[in-house]
């Protein structure tokens, strides 16, 4: 599965694999500035769902039911940050067949609204 959502001067893709998911942002332009910012966000994104701090984490709905399994089973996932061309990208993997339906979850939402500069 796929879900999209763009911005001014971005686009997020949420895809999900039998493990969990991926979380894609990327820059619309080749602007160095807009790249790193959004290498910057996904980082602290990452740091955020390492901590089980969902409140932080902007990449998702933090609303969905599917953050409290998360938050509660934080240990049981994987997140890990991957550059890409145009930005970057978060993946989300488990062995806890909980914590995969969860992401799932998670990813079939469509993504937030993010504004960027």
């Amino acid at each position: 599965m796929l879900t999209v959502a763009s911005a001014t001067s971005s686009v997020i893709e949420y895809a999900t694999n039998e493990s969990g998911g991926r979380i894609r942002i990327s820059a619309v332009s080749a602007d160095s500035v807009t790249i790193e910012a959004i290498r910057v966000e996904l980082l602290e994104n990452a740091a955020a769902i390492r901590r089980g701090d969902f409140g932080k984490v902007a990449v998702i709905q933090t609303s969905s039911p599917a953050v409290q399994v998360l938050a509660m089973r934080r240990g049981a996932i994987r997140c890990t940050f991957r550059f890409t061309p145009r930005g970057g990208e978060l993946v989300l993997l488990s062995d806890d067949d909980a914590v995969v339906a969860a992401i799932h979850q998670l990813l079939a939402a469509e993504p937030p609204r993010m504004s960027r500069t």
